[in-house]
């Protein structure tokens, strides 16, 4: 069994990722879903839930939780399989293997929490309690097709084919362009910036007014490239590859820091 990260979140003191399968299980032990390790490092990361019960894939399943968010009190990932996508919840000081399911749809772009509420890219931008969201779902921003999407505050931005754009969480009719950047696949924000992946590598700008773009951290540094990643406004951390990276927002001199190796195989259950 070989499994790798998909997602990552952040905390004020943890990072949070997802883990998904390359290979399928020799047996029925599971395997661990979603990890956390303090933003310093870790040898040891702590397991917050396996792949077993509400919200996590079946041995037929595609066995990737692409995309995970956290709040003050809660972790939420997704796990998909070929006909529907699921979203689930534990709290962060763990929830006993048994996560909670907090809502089921048919594909999923992004994910994120905000105000008490589930933030979720479907088609259109949409959000709801996650104690009871079948009747509480609203949505944010209809159309656009968004090909990703991240929750900062009480913002929401996602990527479509055009641009980065952005909406209150409260909703808007005409979302605001960020970035006239096309078919952004993964990025980041805080509070002052967004970051995304370019052709050049890790790219940064001013996310209210952007007019010069920089680069922080060039391709040939991130050999497996970026999967997801989050900032905090201090540094910026994304999975590439094999490993957790972290850049200060300042600047890393292009040498961005590993945090950890998100693998995991059967020699370490």
């Amino acid at each position: 069994v070989l499994i790798a990260a998909f997602a990552i979140a952040l905390d004020g003191e943890n990072v949070y990722w997802t883990l998904g399968l390359y290979t399928p299980p020799a047996d029925a032990t599971p395997w661990p879903i979603v990890m956390h390790c303090p933003k310093s490092g870790c040898d040891a990361p702590t397991v917050l839930a396996y792949a077993t019960g509400i919200g996590v894939p079946g041995p037929n399943d595609d066995c990737a939780p692409r995309f995970i968010a956290v709040d003050r009190t809660n972790v939420f990932w997704s796990s998909s399989t070929e006909s529907a996508t699921t979203v689930a919840t534990c709290a962060i000081d763990g929830c006993s293997d048994a996560p909670a399911t907090v809502l089921s749809t048919d594909a999923l772009w992004g994910l994120g929490v905000a105000g008490g509420e589930t933030v979720w890219a479907d088609g259109a931008v949409s959000a709801c309690e996650a104690a009871d969201c079948h009747a509480t779902t609203r949505v944010i921003a209809a159309g656009g097709e968004p090909m990703t999407m991240k929750v900062d505050g009480d913002q929401v931005y996602w990527a479509d084919a055009q641009a980065l754009r952005t909406c209150p969480v409260s909703g808007c009719v005409q979302p605001t362009v960020v970035v006239g950047v096309p078919e952004v696949s993964v990025f980041a924000v805080d509070a002052t910036n967004v970051y995304w992946r370019a052709e050049a590598g890790l790219m940064m700008c001013a996310k209210h007014g952007c007019t010069s773009p920089r680069l922080l951290v060039p391709n040939d540094e991130c050999d497996g490239g970026f999967v997801d990643m989050v900032a905090d406004g201090v540094h910026v951390f994304w999975i590439a590859g094999t490993e957790v990276l972290e850049c200060a927002v300042a600047g890393c001199g292009g040498k961005p820091t590993r945090i950890d190796t998100p693998y995991w195989d059967e020699t370490d259950r």
